[in-house]
């Protein structure tokens, strides 16, 4: 029989993997330069996953004190996703590892400075950094900045329902290099053009082609923490 420690241990993985839930953020649905929501409340293990719609938006983490460009380190990217007409048909998905802010812009144009920002996990209420307060700051913003780098810190996800926009690769890195500034001209292939140098280090993620890998995946945790709980002989 399984001991109290190795039980508890065992439904702890199996509770954590049932309750992740995927929240849905839409970006510039309706010609709106929005995220909605643009505050997101989400748990260790849940996914947030980015919708796509006209025409070439992107997902690029900031700083709260620095809202139009990019985080130098534990950085996260979507790269611009291009749409022709309804929601494109690749999203960008990002697995929510702690519950530390994570404030992120669209680099496309002005659009940052135009108020397209959002927060997942933001302070609790008692501090004055909320999301009114970053698009605040983002509308004083010099210059919109995007990475030079493809995708980071997240997955770019096929959706097969989806109607719209042309399908880019899925692709991500653990790594990045440089960040440019991004002039934010919208392009049927999705890319923006940058120049400039820095460096950043990409939020931890696994590169999957489907939500099904994913799904897969956490079987596995799963059934690999109960092998460790064996294999420590506490069985």
């Amino acid at each position: 029989m399984l001991s109290a420690i190795s039980r508890a241990t065992v439904l702890a993985l199996a509770t954590s993997t049932a309750l992740a839930k995927t929240i849905t953020v839409s970006v510039g649905d309706g010609g709106k330069l929005l995220y909605v929501p643009s505050t997101v409340f989400a748990d260790i293990g849940d996914e947030v996953q980015f919708e796509f719609y006209p025409q070439n938006h992107s997902v690029v983490q900031a700083a709260f004190d620095a809202p139009c460009q990019p985080i130098s380190n534990n950085a996260f990217y979507s790269g611009y996703v291009p749409s022709q007409g309804g929601e494109a048909s690749t999203s960008f998905v990002l697995t929510i590892n702690d519950t530390t802010p994570l404030w992120f812009y669209c680099s496309q144009g002005k659009h940052c400075q135009n108020g397209m920002v959002g927060v997942i996990n933001p302070p609790n209420s008692t501090t004055t950094n909320t999301q009114p307060a970053f698009a605040a700051g983002a509308k004083n913003a010099s210059a919109n900045v995007a990475p030079k780098t493809g995708v980071l810190g997240g997955v770019l996800q096929s959706n097969s329902s989806a109607p719209g926009g042309t399908t880019n690769s899925v692709t991500s890195s653990a790594t990045g290099s440089a960040y440019g500034s991004a002039t934010g001209t919208p392009t049927s292939s999705g890319a923006g053009s940058a120049s400039g140098t820095g460096t950043s280090t990409a939020a931890s993620a696994t590169a999957t082609t489907s939500k099904s890998a994913a799904g897969h995946m956490a079987v596995n945790g799963i059934l690999g923490g109960l092998g460790f709980v064996v294999g420590m002989g506490l069985l």
